[in-house]
């Protein structure tokens, strides 16, 4: 009995810290413009029940998303900075809103 509630903590574990990489795919990322040393890049993620909008936990993970969109991109060893931050209310639910958050980011290249 005790192997079995230990099996199930570690594949609820699992499954809990796949979903937020899944969720990463949700995201997006796209070029926008070159401007000498830098490039600047389009960052769209979401807020929903799941990852609220006022929460600093779900903005940690939609930076951390962001990261690992430009780790992903070429730029591990340069520095980023996030432009801007807009959010748009797409859905208001009964289960909780739902946001598309924009930001623009700039890259060293």
């Amino acid at each position: 009995m005790k192997k079995l509630k230990l099996i199930t903590a570690i594949l609820a574990l699992a499954f809990i810290s796949g979903c937020t990489s899944m969720d990463r795919m949700v995201t997006k990322f796209e070029p926008i413009r070159s401007e000498g040393n830098y490039e600047y890049y389009k960052y769209k993620a979401f807020a929903d029940p799941v990852y609220p909008i006022d929460s600093e936990e779900a903005e940690q993970t939609r930076l951390e998303w962001l990261k690992q969109w430009v780790v992903d991109n070429g730029h591990q060893n340069t520095k980023y900075e996030i432009l801007s931050r807009k959010v748009v209310l797409v859905n208001k639910g009964i289960f909780g809103d739902l946001y598309n958050i924009y930001y623009e980011v700039k890259t060293e290249r």
